[in-house]
């Protein structure tokens, strides 16, 4: 064999160029392959008689020149990515620098463009080299693109070095570097790297000042921190772009040209001394936080006091947050009461433009006005002025003054009671896409006891707006629709002019209100189908105006002052069936006062449309005839009743003018004067029932026979019962249309075999019991018994507990036994006996050991509980424990059941029962237990109810009485 010729197929392939052999020895299989060639090889070299020191050095060349060109391959590679990011990076803080011809930066435009210039060609012929790279065969090439590598990095120095950029992190933290610092000049326009500026009072801050007017782009972080509070503050009044910026100092912190940053740190160390926050040009940043900053925190890293997403300074007299668009977090904002703060930009928006829930909570500035955040909620502390625009979220206001919004959606929470003076909303629905289902609930805005308001603006939509207590509110104006309007004890309005579209509309207690119209409509839906006006109590009120129609509820009472009203529109009660109407009376008189009543002479009066008169009065009155005729004829039990409150004159006709009645000054609080003043007083007769129906009644009831899952058995045929009553019988027993008790049930049920005289009724919902079914089971479903002597502990029911003592070996039924024998002895309400595994529980009758048998009866659940050291060892395993293991299964199953009921009724109120009751049985398996047939008898084996047993003595009638309602109508008249 040819001791060269597994060498040469690994090493002398000339047929591959460098790329593919770096990807073939860079796969893990074949470097694998590789090193068992070579190994091969230089066994087969050392085997054989020819010189192989000379083979083996040959070998060892080549595996040193492919590891070479590997190398060279990827520092090549890896240069190249890291030099492209460098460019890159570079080029996007060059393009971030606003060069404009005002800058006072010397020589920055021209810096720039040749930046601009450079960089752009150093990006350019980094690519080309990566393209070359791509396609280098050889470690020539290799050899030769690192050169060009080299040459484009000393061109990128140069570049730097001769245009302002500084590459290095600078550190000014005494008089030495300051003075360092100051003398780079211009190249600290742009710095690559970290920039940490500790300064304390021996340091000259005007030169710190200067230094710090230099910065125009810092590409990493900035750390600025004064030492004390005597070290003047400074100024970033060129920086346009920053990594993160971790500042404390005695003093405003002003960036009015900086654009974006990464987390930016305000210092709390000296808050007194912070009076503007100035980060105008802001447009790209990750965090704004409120930090105590020390020396000793390093650039980029979070201090350790940190107050995230907050910018609080309770000194601050301006916040300039301008330019922000969008934050990615909750964000709280502090500054001095009555302070400055813009945020003209902010939205609810991400990075993406999509819209975001975040919330936002102001304490300070004077006003707030924001047009683009319209989502999530907003709080807002000793803010004199908010205004938000197409906000949809909750509102929380404390301490504002006035408040505008023009699309809320969510809850209007006020945290004081006596700061909003000025309020104007417009409610609106939730018109989120995200939505699943789409909102049709209109707000609610509570405003009551708001003693401070004087101005209501109300737009849109609500479902309440309540105004009581607003006792300073001196203007309101409405153009909504609100389901329900409540001003109550307003007592500074003394005008309102009400519009839009209500349901519900009251005003009541305006101590100084002169004059009101309503020139609302009446809002109805399916749920609000008429409106309701009630205007009270407005002692100072003169006139009334209301145009709105379809009101089944109205209310003009109390107000001593009004001489005035006016309806006109007002002709229906709506969609409602009846109508409550009350105007004046004597009990609560208006001001309406009639010139005369004329009660014109008729012979014959049989209706009230046959009872002629007039009324003549400029009160308006006759701008309700349409509407109080309408009412009148769908009175409510309250009524309809409309009075004048005076008449000038009041002419009773007679047959003859000589024998007409006259009267003067008539008074609504006179009693003999009512009638006179009655335009309509229209009722409902009223019925009233007194006493109770109780006919004579005899219930028999019947446990019934039941199988192993405690259903009732078939009715055999033949099989049932007799009923005998007021001397006639009939049997209800087992055929073809009767095999089961319930069928037995239906027939007895409502039969009117007896005709008028009786009414039988039947019921399966008597004689009650519950069966409470112990299963105790190995995981075979064989039947198990307990392990060893102990304690049973159960519970019936949430109150009633107790134990039980059984031995080693009980079966189910003992367990059942002693449980039950234990619970009729623990509880005074229930008595338990055992029937096989179940133990059978019956209700008492109060105070009594009988078992109830009657209706209505209920039942407790029965749980096998483990309490204690003591208790039973269910299980061959150590666990006491009820759920058991996977082994043993115990579990109380409850299954409650009814017997049935027959009760007969002597609808006779003369004639008593006789022969109530006999029984027959024919068969053996019937599903009624006739041995257990019971008399049921009140307070003995029953709860004591007439509806079930009754005596003959017993028997009573209840009286319904019919009141008549007023019937005056006089609508016509006006």
């Amino acid at each position: 064999m040819n001791q060269k010729r597994i060498t040469n197929q690994i090493l002398e392939q000339t047929n591959y160029t460098l790329n593919s052999t770096l990807n073939y020895l860079f796969n893990i299989s074949n470097m694998k392959k590789l090193f068992s060639y070579l190994l091969i090889s230089s066994m087969v070299v050392l085997s054989s008689c020819t010189n192989y020191d000379d083979q083996f050095d040959d070998l060892n060349t080549q595996i040193n020149t492919l590891k070479s060109q590997i190398e060279g391959f990827s520092s090549l590679s890896s240069g190249l990515t890291a030099l492209q990011g460098t460019v890159s990076s570079l080029q996007t803080a060059i393009a971030n620098i606003p060069v404009t011809p005002a800058t006072d930066v010397s020589g920055l435009e021209a810096s720039q463009a040749a930046l601009e210039a450079g960089l752009s060609d150093l990006a350019a012929a980094v690519a080309a080299l990566k393209a070359d790279l791509a396609a280098a065969d050889t470690s020539d090439e290799v050899a030769a693109l690192t050169s060009a590598l080299a040459d484009v990095q000393a061109d990128l120095n140069e570049l730097l070095a001769s245009n302002n950029v500084y590459s290095t992190d600078l550190v000014i933290n005494s008089a030495a570097t300051l003075e360092f610092a100051q003398n780079l000049g211009d190249k600290l326009t742009i710095v690559n790297a970290n920039v940490t500026i500790d300064v304390d009072s021996t340091m000259d801050i005007a030169a710190v000042q200067e230094v710090t007017n230099k910065f125009v782009t810092i590409v990493k972080d900035l750390n600025y921190y004064a030492a004390s509070s005597t070290v003047g503050a400074v100024t970033f009044d060129n920086l346009t772009s920053a990594g993160d910026i971790a500042i404390a100092q005695a003093g405003s912190y002003v960036f009015p040209k900086l654009q974006n940053a990464t987390d930016i740190y305000l210092g709390s160390n000296y808050s007194s001394k912070v009076a503007i926050v100035d980060l105008r040009s802001l447009a790209k940043v990750t965090s704004l936080n409120t930090s105590t900053i020390l020396a000793a925190d390093v650039a980029g890293t979070t201090p350790t006091t940190n107050t995230a997403n907050t910018v609080s300074f309770s000194q601050a007299t301006e916040i300039h947050l301008t330019s922000v668009p969008y934050y990615g977090a909750n964000l709280t904002i502090l500054g001095k009461a009555g302070s400055v703060l813009d945020m003209t930009a902010f939205a609810s928006v991400d990075a993406d433009g999509d819209e975001v829930n975040y919330s936002l909570n102001i304490t300070g500035p004077a006003s707030v006005s924001l047009t683009k955040f319209t989502k999530g909620a907003a709080s807002f502390t000793d803010v004199a002025t908010v205004s938000l625009k197409s906000h949809r979220g909750n509102v929380t206001l404390d301490g504002v003054t006035s408040f505008t919004s023009d699309k809320l959606v969510g809850t209007l929470s006020l945290s004081s009671t006596n700061d909003l003076e000025v309020i104007n909303v417009t409610g609106a629905l939730d018109d989120d896409s995200t939505l699943t289902t789409a909102d049709t609930t209109y707000p609610s805005v509570d405003l009551s006891s708001q003693t401070a308001l004087t101005s209501a603006t109300l737009a849109g939509g609500f479902v309440t707006v309540n105004l009581t207590g607003a006792s300073n509110l001196t203007d309101i104006t409405n153009t909504a629709q609100i389901s329900t309007l409540t001003l109550s004890g307003n007592n500074d309005l003394t005008e309102a002019t009400i519009g839009g579209k209500i349901n519900s509309l009251t005003i009541t207690g305006a101590d100084d209100l002169l004059s009101l119209e309503l020139t609302h409509t009446t809002f109805t839906s399916t749920t609000l189908k008429s409106g309701s006006l009630v205007v009270t109590n407005n002692p100072k009120l003169e006139s009334l105006t209301s145009s709105a129609d379809k009101l089944s509820t109205l209310t003009v009472t109390g107000n001593g002052a009004l001489t005035t009203i006016d309806f006109t529109g007002l002709e229906t009660i709506g969609g409602d069936t009846t109508a409550t109407v009350t105007i004046g009376g004597a009990a609560a008189g208006n001001a309406l006062n009639a010139t005369k009543i004329v009660d014109t002479y008729n012979a014959t009066v049989t209706t009230q449309a046959s009872n002629t008169g007039a009324f003549t009065s400029t009160s308006g009155m006759s701008t309700l005839k349409t509407y109080l005729a309408a009412a009148a004829a769908a009175p409510s039990v309250t009524g309809v009743k409309a009075f004048f409150d005076t008449a000038d004159l009041h002419i009773a006709e007679a047959s003859t003018s000589a024998s007409n009645v006259e009267q003067n000054s008539l008074k609504i609080t006179t009693a003999g004067d009512v009638a006179e003043l009655t335009v309509v007083n229209v009722t409902k007769d009223v019925s009233t029932t007194t006493g109770t129906t109780v006919r004579e009644r005899l219930s028999v009831v019947y446990d019934l026979n039941r199988n192993a899952l405690y259903q009732p058995l078939a009715v055999g045929t033949g099989e049932g019962i007799s009923i005998t009553a007021l001397g006639v019988t009939n049997y209800f027993v087992g055929n073809d249309e009767i095999s089961t008790v319930s069928q037995l049930v239906d027939a007895i049920d409502g039969s009117t075999a007896w005709g008028s005289g009786v009414t039988v009724t039947a019921a399966l919902d008597a004689y009650s019991k519950s069966y409470n079914k112990i299963s105790y089971t190995t995981s075979a479903g064989s039947a198990a018994t307990t392990q060893s002597t102990g304690t049973i502990y159960w519970s019936y029911g949430a109150t009633t507990t107790g134990t039980a003592d059984i031995g080693t070996g009980s079966s189910t039924a003992q367990i059942a036994t002693a449980i039950a024998a234990a619970l009729s002895t623990a509880s005074d309400y229930y008595n338990a006996s055992a029937s096989g595994d179940a133990v059978v529980v019956s209700r008492l009758v109060t105070n009594t050991q009988n078992v109830d048998l009657g209706v209505g009866v209920t039942f407790q659940d029965l749980a096998i509980t483990e309490l204690g050291s003591t208790t039973v060892q269910w299980s061959t395993n150590a666990s006491n424990a009820a759920g058991q293991d996977s082994d043993y299964f115990l579990s109380v199953a409850t299954t409650d059941v009814n017997g049935l009921r027959v009760t007969v009724q002597n609808n006779s109120t003369s004639v008593a029962l006789a022969n109530t009751d006999t029984v027959f049985h024919v068969g053996t398996a019937a599903g009624i237990d006739l041995s257990s047939r019971a008399l049921l008898e009140s307070s003995t084996n029953m709860v004591g109810s007439l509806s079930y047993v009754a005596g003959f003595s017993d028997v009573d009638t209840a009286v319904t009485t019919v009141t008549e309602g007023s019937e005056t109508n006089r609508t016509h008249w006006l």
